[in-house]
């Protein structure tokens, strides 16, 4: 009898330190959801973000996609290759994240991607200043696509218009 007592006193002991254990780690989990949803909260870019973020594309943008008389001619950095496509091909803007903007000419197997920011960027290119997640960074995420889009769609309309961050220089 006296090692049943015992050992439902160690069993019973064990599951409170469990339970303890547990609200411990649920307490530390929920402050770390707390931190992150303030985090995400931010609503406003430190001043310079935007206009930095708008002029790497900008830069990119010039560097990769270029008219050339009825065609544009797209190169990727680091690649050998480089393809012309017809001012008509259709095109759509991928945009997930910042530093994650690409633009897909064609559809399906043959799309060509060119990619305007990647991951890297997030280290080497200009400073976020805020979460990537935060409402701040999903905003400038669709200023930097739509201003993507736009400067194809300029292209291809015939306009050849400067990027945005050049034109505001000058």
């Amino acid at each position: 009898m006296r090692k049943l007592v015992v050992i439902l006193v160690l069993v019973t002991s064990s599951i409170g330190l469990i339970g303890y254990l547990r609200a411990a780690h649920l307490a530390d989990e929920k402050a770390e959801l707390d931190t992150l949803t303030i985090a995400e909260a931010v609503e406003e870019l430190p001043p310079g973000v935007e206009a930095a973020w708008a002029a790497l594309i900008d830069s990119r943008l010039r560097d990769r996609i270029k008219k050339s008389g009825s065609a544009l001619e797209i190169e990727q950095p680091r690649s050998v290759w480089s393809r012309s496509v017809s001012l008509t091909m259709p095109f759509d803007v991928e945009c997930r994240g910042v530093a994650n903007i690409a633009i897909n000419f064609g559809f399906g197997d043959d799309s060509i991607i060119v990619l305007i920011t990647n991951r890297d960027d997030l280290t080497s290119g200009p400073e976020l200043g805020v979460n990537p997640y935060s409402v701040a960074a999903k905003r400038l995420n669709k200023t930097l696509c739509r201003q993507t889009a736009d400067y194809v769609g300029e292209l291809q309309a015939g306009g050849g218009k400067r990027p945005r961050a050049l034109a505001q220089q000058n």
